[in-house]
């Protein structure tokens, strides 16, 4: 369960972090290859979970539909966290976008 909830994390930060905007307010089709990248290794990672030689070849435990839901929603999770910290960053209250008070400004190097 952890191989895939890595792999699931990876693949969604992979897709949050080629921008500093928000991942909804770009289009994923501006990257084609990295679609494309991300398809082959889900459909890669659904063959080593159902394949059975290939999960006795990496010793690896077929994930039941609750376990992949659970998966896919810490997955998400995480995402969601890199999407709210890149609003956050980009936002009036983000690092070096305060306002400095007058008696700040005077004390500032």
């Amino acid at each position: 369960m952890i191989f895939t909830m890595l792999c699931i994390v990876q693949l969604g930060n992979a897709l949050s972090v080629r921008t500093v905007k928000p991942m909804f307010k770009s289009s994923p089709l501006r990257s084609p290859t990295l679609l494309l990248t991300i398809t082959l290794t889900i459909a890669l990672q659904a063959l080593l979970l159902y394949v059975p030689l290939l999960r006795s070849i990496f010793k690896i435990e077929k994930l039941s539909s609750q376990s992949l839901l659970l998966t896919v929603a810490v997955s998400l999770i995480c995402v969601v966290a890199i999407e709210l910290s890149k609003m956050f960053v980009n936002s009036k209250w983000g690092p070096g976008k305060q306002e400095l008070s007058p008696t700040a400004r005077q004390t500032r190097p």
